[in-house]
């Protein structure tokens, strides 16, 4: 009768335990595909704000692999989360519970081989995160250094320097592997560690429950539930340490990609800033300092350029006529003075306000 009344209650407890696994996945799907959507729609609106020094010290490849990175890492993170380690903790304590009820000693060896696997295996974690950022950072350059590269071939074609650019992403592909294996042999001594402690549970419950029952202290029944419980937890525990590594990973993506897009935007409109009115198109610089790179570009500089005329700047390359572009569209702040369109200081104005008044052709192919 009791050894019934167990396989019953397994049988029954593995139909909950699925049909709520199924309730989670209907659930969890619409929510990790909004996630997705406002993961991706939310960073991409926030970088593109960044000015545009930010992008000129930046591969675009590499951008676009960190926000990647970033979304992707998350929604793997959360859901490993929801659908491995919350039911293992879940399972744990329902054995937990059920051990103590049988016998306390069996429910002591699970709690405390429980306590110390967790505390072994967040060791652990401690030690693969830097190296699953650092393994994120490099394979995220690596993917943009070569969309850059190919991106432009056909320069590196002309300029006969195919073996030189293969070298440059030589250095990356070492990095990348480097990064992985460092990642990689951690995670492999932590599974063997797994494997280790296991193999001393299973000899602890199984040892255990058969004493007891030839002790008459439990049936048959628990000895059988016991079983079955050390097959269930070995099943999932077996790769706890994979599931950790690969959580710490997701993890060091996200981080990897966030810090990288989530930098304070340097320029951004002022407190109080208004719509720009065009009249004339009267340009007054005013006693302007900047600098860009540790070089003075403009020491008290000033300029006045009347509505309707045609200005060239004529200097050599470096002496700041593009720069000066630049600071008519607010690309960079003036550390000094003020620059005025039609008696208005440009950076009282807002930005988009700004740019959608100034035609400008750059001297690029884009």
């Amino acid at each position: 009768k009791s050894v019934w009344m167990w396989a019953i209650g397994y049988a029954g407890i593995f139909f909950t335990s699925e049909n709520l696994w199924r309730a989670s996945g209907f659930t969890g799907m619409r929510w990790f595909m909004n996630f997705r959507f406002f993961g991706y729609q939310s960073l991409y609106e926030y970088l593109t704000l960044h000015s545009k020094d930010y992008f000129n010290s930046r591969f675009s490849g590499s951008l676009s692999n960190k926000i990647t990175h970033a979304v992707d890492g998350a929604q793997a993170l959360f859901e490993k989360m929801l659908w491995n380690f919350f039911p293992l903790i879940l399972g744990l304590l329902w054995f937990t519970a059920f051990s103590f009820n049988s016998d306390f000693r069996l429910g002591l060896i699970i709690a405390v081989w429980s306590i110390i696997f967790l505390v072994v295996n967040i060791w652990f974690a401690k030690k693969i995160h830097p190296r699953s950022f650092q393994s994120a950072k490099t394979g995220s350059i690596l993917k943009g250094s070569i969309v850059d590269s190919l991106s432009n071939i056909s320069l590196v074609h002309e300029y006969d320097y195919v073996a030189g650019e293969q070298e440059y992403i030589k250095n990356f592909v070492k990095k990348d592997r480097d990064a992985g294996l460092a990642l990689w042999r951690l995670s492999e001594w932590m599974l063997f560690a797994n494997g280790a402690m296991i193999v001393i549970f299973l000899c602890l419950m199984l040892g255990t429950s058969i004493f007891l029952f030839q002790e008459e202290i439990v049936s048959a029944g628990v000895v059988v539930m016991v079983i079955a419980i050390a097959i269930t937890l070995t099943d999932k525990l077996l790769f706890l340490g994979m599931e950790i590594r690969d959580a710490t990973r997701y993890f060091g993506e996200a981080k990897e990609g966030l810090e990288e897009i989530l930098h304070k935007h340097t320029i951004v409109d002022s407190p109080n800033a208004i719509e720009f009115t065009f009249t004339k198109g009267a340009i007054d610089i005013v006693s302007i300092d900047f600098e860009y790179d540790n070089t003075k570009v403009f020491k008290d500089f000033s300029l006045s350029i009347p509505a309707g005329q045609k200005v060239g700047f004529i200097g050599r390359s470096g002496a700041g006529k593009t720069t000066l572009a630049s600071l008519l569209l607010r690309h960079f702040e003036v550390q000094k003075g003020e620059i005025r369109i039609d008696g208005q200081n440009i950076h009282d104005v807002t930005l988009d306000s700004l740019r959608r008044a100034i035609a400008f052709v750059p001297q690029d192919t884009s």
